[in-house]
């Protein structure tokens, strides 16, 4: 499941207050993580987890400039 249908499923199952704050948290989780990558300084593996955290980070203002 691709992030774009996940979060719509969240917002539909969950109303967007819980949604804005799941995509903080997602956001959060995936920027610790590639912080934690970078600090292991492992050469030519791909950073993923920065790429999540500002995917989820722009659907939270997003969100919250829907309101």
């Amino acid at each position: 499941m691709f992030n774009e249908e996940l979060a719509e499923e969240i917002v539909k199952k969950y109303g967007r207050e819980s949604a804005i704050l799941y995509c903080k948290m997602e956001s959060f989780k995936n920027r610790k993580q590639a912080l934690d990558l970078e600090k292991t300084r492992v050469k030519g593996w791909p950073n993923e987890y920065q790429h999540e955290a500002d995917w989820w980070e722009n659907k939270f203002n997003e969100l919250m400039e829907s309101k």
